[in-house]
């Protein structure tokens, strides 16, 4: 019998239906099989990869997906790697017109990344777009799943979801090429300073610029006063099992943050990757501090 999902199921705690459940993308309790790249997952070897999208194509092409033809398709969380895994394992066919764009989606999505299919970063943008205005995850799915045939098809059409975002991305590009912001490396350490009042460079533009050989990045935000403001991070894939991308280990956080100074904090770091950042200005320069990092943390 070939591989065909019975349906998807939101579970936001535990899966407890009487089918077996495939958990996509999520760590589903319950779930009789993991497709995820999430720390603690147990997705069989020969499926893994950096992305649960591309996990999931890997088992829908499978002779092995055959064994769980009428299982539910189960996550516990709405994102855009997320639901491009659910649709892999609701609609197979799909992979062999979409494949690339959707492992670029979820690239750009779960990774905050500028794939080298820069399409992914309009489809995640989509994606997200349609999402915006659910009650909560379960209704997001509920909207956007029966959408994406026709939105991956014709996401050059849709740009009444993904243009605005992708505007921004064109800004940041020209800003670094204007001085407003402005990439170097350290080491291993990509460093972006930002000039006085220039918004965060987006994460993609951060992952084009330093992504190569880079395990941490450094950003600096110069306050016109001969003072900066600072956050070091991680890459923002490296809070995912990884198969390809190399494995980036956290620090000792606080002890580096102790180690810089009094001015340093591991508390209300924004996203997954964070390790420390600035409470107050400081008038160390950004050499300064990427050359203590280097010493501090050599990762």
């Amino acid at each position: 019998m070939p591989y065909q999902a019975a349906r998807f199921e939101f579970a936001a705690s535990r899966y407890s239906g009487a089918l077996p459940a495939i958990g996509c993308d999520g760590l589903v309790p319950g779930a009789a099989l993991d497709l995820t790249h999430w720390q603690g997952n147990h997705t069989p070897l020969e499926f893994k990869a950096d992305t649960s999208t591309e996990i999931a194509l890997k088992f829908a092409a499978s002779p092995e997906s055959a064994r769980w033809a009428g299982a539910v398709v189960v996550n516990n969380h709405f994102d855009t790697d997320g639901i491009l895994s659910a649709w892999v394992l609701l609609d197979p066919e799909h992979r062999r017109c979409c494949r690339e764009l959707m492992i670029a989606a979820a690239e750009a999505g779960d990774f905050d990344e500028w794939p080298a299919f820069e399409r992914g970063l309009w489809l995640d943008a989509a994606i997200r777009a349609l999402a915006n205005d659910a009650a909560d995850d379960a209704e997001s799915y509920a909207r956007v799943l029966p959408q994406l045939p026709e939105l991956a098809h014709h996401i050059d059409e849709r740009r009444d979801l993904w243009g605005a975002e992708w505007e921004q991305l064109q800004r940041s590009v020209a800003a670094l090429k204007n001085g407003q912001l402005q990439a170097e490396r350290y080491g291993q350490i990509g460093v972006m300073r930002h000039a006085p009042g220039e918004p965060e460079a987006p994460g993609p533009l951060l992952a084009r610029e330093f992504l190569l050989g880079a395990r941490r990045y450094l950003l600096a935000f110069d306050r016109g006063d001969r003072t900066y403001t600072y956050r070091y991070e991680r890459p923002r894939y490296a809070w995912a099992e990884t198969v390809v991308r190399p494995a980036c280990p956290a620090p000792d956080a606080d002890a580096l943050a102790r180690e810089l100074g009094p001015a340093w904090t591991t508390e209300d770091l924004p996203g997954m990757t964070g390790i420390a950042q600035t409470l107050l200005p400081i008038t160390d320069n950004p050499a300064l501090i990427a050359a203590r990092l280097v010493h501090l943390d050599p990762h």
